[in-house]
């Protein structure tokens, strides 16, 4: 059974939302990058953002990645070329646009990805922004005809049944 929620974010665009045993699966279903009222697979997501980032950076002309993001961005993506599958670390100062740094990774080489966070109210935010893609649209990182992804929202610990 499908519930939608009109979740206020910005504009109050309309996420939808699943019940998915004790989860929610929620996906955009309006506004630039929606699904419309069925949540796209994640293959499709994926394809959708291949080739849709730009590296905008914040100018006098307008806004963008501030320098801080751009600079942790490469760092992300210098760290993924080598190959090397182990486990990054990115640490940046409160107020410097983590969340936006992790949803341009993720737009730039769009995989599943897996966020974790220590609070309810961190768990709302970040899933709210990754529904949406944050401030990447507005700004012009993500252009042409991209999905946002569809994601996953875990309220309680995994278990093996």
């Amino acid at each position: 059974m499908v519930e939608w929620a009109a979740v206020c974010i910005g504009d109050a665009l309309a996420i939808g939302k699943l019940k998915v045993g004790d989860s929610e699966l929620w996906w955009l279903r309006e506004g630039s990058g929606s699904h419309g009222d069925t949540p796209r697979s994640p293959d499709e997501v994926n394809n959708s953002l291949r080739q849709a980032f730009n590296f905008v950076e914040e100018s006098v002309e307008g806004p963008g990645l501030r320098p801080p993001q751009l600079g942790a961005l490469h760092a992300i993506l210098a760290t993924r070329s080598t190959g090397n599958k182990d486990a990054s670390t990115v640490v940046m100062p409160t107020g410097t646009g983590k969340t936006d740094t992790m949803l341009a990774a993720f737009c730039h080489s769009p995989k599943s990805t897996l966020v974790m966070v220590p609070s309810d109210t961190l768990r709302v935010q970040i899933a709210s922004s990754f529904v949406t893609l944050g401030k990447l649209p507005d700004i012009g990182a993500v252009t042409g005809e991209f999905r946002c992804p569809t994601v996953l929202v875990l309220t309680s610990a995994l278990g093996t049944e």
